[in-house]
């Protein structure tokens, strides 16, 4: 991908898997750096151009959330990932997650 997100010029992304889909749409997911390690997937055409891009802001400082595994459905996009917590005593806890986005 030759051309930067317009998101990336305030953030640090970090890609971790990318799938391509129906259309030639490719999706990619991983996490933006720049903000508290939150995850981030992002729906590209054929070109690389984006279509649209989300961001899961962790609401704690302790707390850092990861998108891992990208997959195209027949109508749809599921993602996977995990939010690790660290506590207090330095002890680090993850609970894993799917989200899935409806395409059009």
């Amino acid at each position: 991908m030759d051309r930067p997100h317009p998101l990336s010029r305030r953030h640090l992304p970090q890609a971790r898997e990318s799938a391509a889909g129906p259309g030639g749409r490719i999706a990619v997911v991983g996490i933006d750096l720049g903000d508290n390690e939150s995850a981030i997937v992002r729906l590209l055409d054929g070109e690389g151009a984006p279509v649209w891009s989300s961001r899961f802001a962790s609401p704690q400082d302790n707390e850092r959330d990861s998108a891992v595994g990208v997959a195209f459905g027949p109508d749809y996009l599921m993602v996977g990932g995990a939010v690790s917590t660290e506590a207090e005593d330095g002890h680090v806890t993850f609970e894993w997650w799917l989200r899935r986005f409806a395409l059009g």
